[in-house]
């Protein structure tokens, strides 16, 4: 691949996105954070095939394709919306429709004092940075070059800021809608801002929703700073369109004795990778990532995860499963440093893989870089098919081989799925998940 800055600059970043654009009238510290994260892509280059971080990524399917900006109707029924993200009608829920608010979708919270939930597009144009002054807080380290398009290529966003003052009752839902108009894909560049002060506690349920059959690319970030003692659990569903190639860029900052509960459910689409990277920034802080794809078809997933404990006494877990049908492939790619000083981190890194046909394919890589004593870390992870002396102990009390395989299965998902909240979208991402299972194994029955 030509990296960007070369001769060739013009002609490769034409091929996979627009050519950034500096509007002058914007505030001088947005500006300013465009222009760097410019740079530093110029620095980065687009992935090699050769890239370790990248080499089992499509490249040529996101970066030899051209991409423009969304064209068309983009008036969208609140009521199908709704039903395909399994969100109540009567749910407090922020939508974008590729990357923009949509005033028309949304049934917003009454923001007070204590709760603010808007989005970015305002905030941005403001002459006052504000609380927004650690927005691209780690960028001139950024090593994800997509990253660095996202931020000098984004229009839009979510903006969230919580107080411990807020009860925390019900979630936030956050809704990112994605629709192609047919003749070319086009680039959305959604992000998101989240910051809970000392003490403060949320739920958020964050969306990625393909609306129609159409290909298109998106291209995330999300910055999430978790303050002294502040709790926030997130759950993430990535349900894209048979055509849909995702990328999404995480950042979690922990403060002292903060905690993250973060879980990633992804199905459809036909590849997905997630990046995601915890920052410990003050001791006795905790964080546990999970993740459950349930793929088919020539769908791809893949999980990068970097946990930095950079201070003593901080706790990581991660728990990621994949189920794999057909030729659907997985990958998880994990690093946990424990950074000299470090003393007394704890760290376990599980990732487990069911392959259900002979042409599916998941590949593992849990690594630990420890440079100091006086730590516990452990990493594991297993691939295989379900267990034939189980399914022959089904089959002797009188149960199908299609009904003990879907039993079994689900009883893998279960473990992730159990562990999200809040109950409402538990329940129906439960009820969902079994449908499609269910369904799979009845078109697939085996003797």
């Amino acid at each position: 691949m030509v990296k960007a800055g070369s001769s060739g600059e013009v002609k490769s970043y034409r091929n996979a996105f627009s050519v950034p654009v500096f509007p002058e009238g914007r505030p001088f510290w947005m500006l300013e954070k465009r222009k760097r994260a410019y740079a530093r892509f110029k620095d980065l280059g687009f992935p090699a095939p050769k890239d370790e971080a990248w080499r089992r990524d499509p490249l040529p399917a996101i970066l030899d394709v051209v991409h423009l900006p969304p064209a068309g109707d983009l008036s969208l029924d609140p009521e199908t919306i709704y039903r395909k993200a399994l969100i109540h009608s009567g749910s407090k829920v922020f939508c974008f429709v590729n990357g923009i608010y949509d005033e028309g979708l949304t049934n917003p919270v009454t923001n007070s004092s204590a709760l603010s939930v808007c989005n970015l597009g305002p905030m941005l144009k403001a002459n006052e940075p504000g609380i927004l002054k650690v927005f691209g807080a780690c960028l001139e380290e950024e090593a994800n070059p997509f990253a660095c398009i996202n931020t000098f290529s984004f229009e839009d966003g979510a903006f969230v800021k919580i107080s411990k003052e807020h009860p925390s009752q019900e979630p936030i839902h956050l809704c990112f809608i994605a629709k192609g108009d047919g003749a070319i894909a086009p680039a959305i560049y959604p992000r998101i801002f989240i910051w809970l002060e000392d003490g403060a506690s949320a739920d958020f349920v964050i969306q990625h929703l393909g609306y129609d059959d159409q290909p298109y690319f998106v291209n995330a970030v999300a910055e999430i700073f978790l303050q002294k003692g502040a709790s926030a659990s997130v759950q993430i569903l990535e349900r894209g369109s048979p055509g849909t190639h995702q990328l999404c860029k995480m950042n979690f900052y922990l403060e002292e004795k903060s905690n993250l509960d973060l879980t990633i459910y992804s199905e459809g689409g036909k590849y997905s990778r997630n990046d995601s990277e915890v920052f410990f920034r003050g001791k006795d802080a905790a964080c546990t990532l999970r993740g459950l794809s349930f793929l088919s078809g020539d769908a791809r997933v893949s999980n990068h995860l970097t946990v930095h404990h950079n201070v003593p006494r901080c706790t990581s877990r991660q728990y990621y499963k994949n189920i794999l049908c057909e030729r659907a492939e997985a990958e998880f790619d994990s690093l946990v440093r424990v950074c000299r000083g470090a003393v007394e981190s704890d760290s376990n890194q599980l990732n487990r893989n069911l392959l259900l046909s002979s042409g599916a394919r998941a590949y593992a890589r849990p690594q630990l870089q420890i440079e100091d004593e006086n730590v516990k870390a452990s990493h594991g992870a297993t691939t295989g098919q379900l267990e034939e002396r189980e399914l022959f102990y089904f089959q002797s009390r009188g149960i199908s081989l299609a009904d003990a395989r879907y039993i079994l299965t689900y009883g893998i998902a279960e473990e992730i799925l159990q562990e999200m909240k809040p109950f409402e979208i538990r329940r129906e991402l439960e009820d969902h998940v079994r449908h499609e299972l269910k369904q799979w194994f009845d078109a697939n029955k085996q003797s």
